[in-house]
């Protein structure tokens, strides 16, 4: 009677994701969260509070990946840290989750755009302005139609929260800031 997966190598093995153990109450109050934003329709905030190690992301990742595999929600996850990486920020959650890496921009700016219009909010102007933000350090042609100027961080946050409530219009949306 092996443990293993089925079709899986003994050397995948070790990479399979150990569940919550526990943590009742916490799971609960974080389902909970979940129910009343789908139940009103109203974004929550759900902080999770901790020592380093005490397992909060691994609670996140609980919520997470539950509310996927049952259809509750979908979710996007930014991290965040102290010594600021390539992978940090909303940015670079934008390029993951929008598949832009290694993609000229042209190509991206198409891709988005197909992907906002299947989702009933077609916009070129987006769809070039979400590109940018996932790639800021990459250079467009100045004259390409593929260039976007923001005028204050203030424009940024719409077009992201634009884009979040394109997500969020069939399925809820987690936002894991970790």
């Amino acid at each position: 009677n092996s443990t293993a997966p089925h079709g899986a190598g003994l050397a995948l093995f070790g990479l399979r994701t150990n569940g919550v153990v526990g943590r009742y109450e916490e799971r609960d109050r974080m389902w909970s969260a979940l129910k009343t934003t789908i139940s009103t329709q109203r974004a929550q905030l759900l902080l999770l509070e901790g020592a380093a190690g005490s397992g909060k992301s691994t609670l996140a990742n609980w919520l997470c990946t539950r509310a996927d595999e049952v259809g509750g929600a979908r979710w996007l996850m930014a991290t965040h840290n102290a010594e600021r990486g390539n992978e940090d920020g909303i940015g670079p959650m934008l390029d993951r989750f929008l598949r832009t890496r290694g993609k000229d921009r042209a190509t991206a700016v198409s891709d988005v755009n197909k992907f906002l219009k299947y989702r009933g909010t077609p916009s070129h102007e987006d769809a070039v302005g979400l590109v940018h933000l996932s790639r800021p350090n990459e250079e467009a042609v100045e004259g390409s139609g593929f260039e976007a100027h923001f005028s204050s961080p203030a424009e940024k946050h719409a077009l992201i929260a634009r884009f979040f409530q394109t997500l969020a219009t069939h399925r809820p949306l987690i936002l894991w800031l970790d």
